[in-house]
């Protein structure tokens, strides 16, 4: 009994905290069907969908593979210049994220994180500091993410994608 009333002692001390907090922008709260929404908002900036972003890496370590692969796990990044659509973003923080397609994916094709303001405060594209690059794992179309993520996102909060 005792644990019953401290789960809901903490459900409603959740809620309170949940509807005292301000929503992004792009998020809206439906009342009569209590739940967050994005109206399907479409995304500009570096999540516009109409545009495919170039994205290259420069490593000052010959071995940065296996540093990479050595610090799965230990949120230790390793530094790399990232040039996204032509604009040089020097000391941005690389390393390997997930864990199914970090241990499914026998080659390297593995998707990673990168943390543009690691080593250089205040570094960002468009306003975001980190970017997840998935490795669309075991999705030959290389849409099915993004396809999911714009779709759900008319009925509930979704991360935003881009190519």
């Amino acid at each position: 009994m005792t644990s019953n009333k401290l789960i809901l002692g903490l459900l409603v001390c959740s809620c309170a905290v949940a509807s005292a907090q301000s929503l992004p922008d792009h998020w809206t709260l439906d009342e009569t069907n209590h739940r967050l929404t994005t109206a399907g908002t479409d995304h500009d900036g570096f999540y516009d969908a109409s545009f495919i972003h170039e994205v290259r890496l420069t490593f000052s370590q010959s071995n940065y593979w296996s540093v990479m692969l050595n610090n799965y796990g230990s949120e230790n990044e390793i530094p790399a210049d990232v040039e996204i659509d032509g604009v040089l973003y020097p000391e941005c923080g690389l390393a390997f994220k997930g864990q199914t397609s970090f241990f499914m994916v026998n080659g390297e094709k593995k998707s990673f994180s990168i943390k543009l303001d690691s080593y250089v405060d205040g570094q960002d594209v468009d306003g975001y500091s980190t970017l997840n690059l998935n490795n669309a794992f075991q999705d030959p179309s290389f849409i099915r993410e993004f396809m999911y993520l714009r779709l759900i996102r008319k009925h509930i909060p979704a991360a935003r994608t881009s190519y």
